[in-house]
Formats: C-alpha cells, sequence, structure tokens
C-alpha cells in the first residue's frame, strides 16, 4: 500500500512524505522525505542579501578575468579573497568575474 502526503511549512516549503508498506508485519516501512522549496526566490533573496556589494568607483578591467565596473553598478559577491580582491557576479550584465574589493561598499 503507498500513502502520499503533502505538509505545507511555515518557511514556505513543502514536505512530501511517500509511505509504503506491504502488511502490518513489515519491518522495512520506507518512508522517504523530499523538501521542496515552494519560493526559491525567497530562499536566493535571503543568501544574497547578506553578500552584496555597491560599485562606489568606476574600475576598467586589465584583463578578460575582470569585471567592469561603473559607479553605482550592483554586485553579488560569490568569493572574498585573500588579496584583496573579489570574485562576483555583475547584475547590470549577468558576468561573473574579479574586481578589486577597495573599489565597491557591502550594501
Amino acid at each position: 500500500m503507498l500513502f502520499n502526503f503533502s505538509e505545507q511549512q511555515p518557511n514556505g516549503s513543502s514536505v512530501l512524505i511517500h509511505h509504503r508498506k506491504s502488511h502490518s508485519l513489515d519491518t522495512n516501512n520506507g518512508v522517504s522525505v523530499d523538501i521542496k522549496p515552494q519560493d526559491r526566490k525567497l530562499k536566493q533573496n535571503s543568501r544574497t542579501q547578506q553578500n552584496m556589494c555597491r560599485c562606489i568607483v568606476a574600475y576598467p578591467p586589465n584583463s578578460e578575468y575582470e569585471l567592469e565596473l561603473r559607479v553605482g553598478d550592483i554586485l553579488y559577491v560569490h568569493k572574498i579573497r585573500q588579496d584583496g580582491w573579489y570574485r562576483g557576479t555583475l547584475l547590470r550584465t549577468g558576468k561573473s568575474g574579479l574586481f578589486p574589493s577597495s573599489f565597491v561598499e557591502k550594501i
């Protein structure tokens, strides 16, 4: 016998529970749980707001690995490097690359 249950969580995700049991003496209950967020943007927004910065000084790239920054550009920071550079994505263009941390401020 197979039972499917779906439960709405307070954080907007749903929990789907599959339960399978062949008879009352079956010791293998076969329970599995799948958690799927209803709204992935909500999860992404909470994560990205912690790692956002704004360009305060224009920066012309010196290599193909660097991003061109304009004053006011918003960037998502993926990695903070020890050498004072960030790896991130420029929201205006969707391109990812390196940029100097001294040219941006955290928002």
